[in-house]
């Protein structure tokens, strides 16, 4: 009860998450109380806030979970609901997730085959420069190489056919230079790194004036000029016949804006990307690449120009779709070309009277 009312308290009169600096002695004050009596979150009692670690954006929630399943970490439904409490935490003295306490705990966790690639592509950028004797070592006896079989360490690899996806992340990483430096640092093979790999075409669903199905709206969706591109990619997605609910946690950092859910069952993560024209490149963010990447088939990026006619498409699977390149530490989309070559005549356009195509993309 403490904690919720320091937090609504706080974060209630801050609503842009930029915490004043002047509060040094209160911060003191509750640093003080919660290390008398820690607080409570789910599966663990009497934390101490500094015990607790955050997630980073260089590794999808799902694994940053496997990872501290037996740590304080706060767990992504909390997070969705109360999506500030990461920033509170931080400033009474929670801290983020490190690679080398990644790395030392994924010796017992449940990490997944792309949560090793997300720590390996990780250790290359972060050590490429400062890389010690001790996290050499610490790397070498680490099993965080999935083979078709088992996962081993760096020092038991004898030459075992890695996993599919491992490699695939790897060799699709913008960052793979300081990936094959790293992997000769631990007298690894890296010959996949440096084989070419080719982008899956996006095939493209027609609308209706191109011989396919028109879309299936309960209702024409209620488009808003002024409304955020995210908001009207909810409202549009809400349209659908057969879904159920599209639920907004863009503010939770969780790696995509909306969740959408199907009558059928069906769960997508989308990713909403408001772009001026589809021929222009878009970044994604670390935190967004890793969850993508985790995802799959079920991550879509909604590409979105926010105008009268508003006009939108999406993007399945974009890691295995598109190529990236590396742009200030964020990978860069180039599919632009891909867009407009293909289905320039074929867009989503929707507006407060009417609405006339979708253009999907799945692989």
């Amino acid at each position: 009860m403490l904690l919720k009312l320091l937090y609504i308290t706080r974060l209630g009169r801050y609503p842009y998450r930029k915490l004043p600096t002047n509060f040094s002695e209160e911060a003191k004050e509750l640093t003080a109380c919660f290390r008398k009596k820690g607080f409570d979150i789910p599966g663990f009692d009497e934390v101490a806030p500094w015990d607790i670690r955050l997630a980073p954006d260089w590794i999808d929630y799902e694994n940053y979970t496997a990872l501290l399943s037996n740590y304080p970490h706060l767990d992504i439904e909390l997070v969705k609901v109360h999506p500030d409490l990461p920033v509170f935490l931080q400033w009474v003295g929670a801290r983020m997730l490190t690679i080398d306490e990644a790395i030392e705990k994924a010796e017992k966790s449940k990490v997944s085959t792309i949560g090793c690639a997300q720590l390996i592509a990780k250790c290359a950028t972060q050590y490429r420069f400062d890389m010690t004797d001790e996290r050499l070592k610490r790397m070498l006896v680490a099993n965080i190489l999935p083979t078709r079989k088992r996962r081993l360490s760096p020092e038991k690899y004898a030459n075992e056919q890695l996993e599919d996806d491992f490699t695939t992340f790897l060799t699709a990483s913008p960052a793979k230079d300081d990936i094959i430096y790293l992997f000769r640092k631990l007298n690894l093979p890296a010959d996949f790194l440096q084989q070419k790999i080719s982008s899956h075409e996006p095939q493209l669903i027609c609308t209706k004036e191109h011989h396919a199905k028109p879309i299936p709206f309960k209702h024409a969706p209620a488009i808003k000029r002024w409304r955020s591109a995210e908001k009207n990619a909810l409202e549009w997605l809400q349209s659908l016949r057969g879904v159920v609910q599209v639920r907004d946690v863009s503010k939770s950092n969780v790696g995509y804006d909306l969740e959408l859910l199907y009558q059928d069952g069906h769960q997508y993560q989308v990713e909403v990307k408001s772009v001026k024209d589809y021929r222009k490149e878009f970044t994604i963010t670390n935190n967004e690449y890793s969850t993508a990447s985790q995802s799959g088939d079920t991550y879509l990026i909604a590409l979105v120009i926010n105008s009268d006619p508003f006009e939108i498409r999406f993007i399945k699977n974009p890691i295995r779709s598109l190529r990236a390149a590396e742009k200030n530490n964020y990978p860069v989309w180039g599919c632009g070309a891909i867009l407009m070559n293909q289905c320039s005549r074929s867009v989503v356009r929707s507006s407060r009277d009417s609405i006339s195509s979708m253009a999907l993309f799945a692989t």
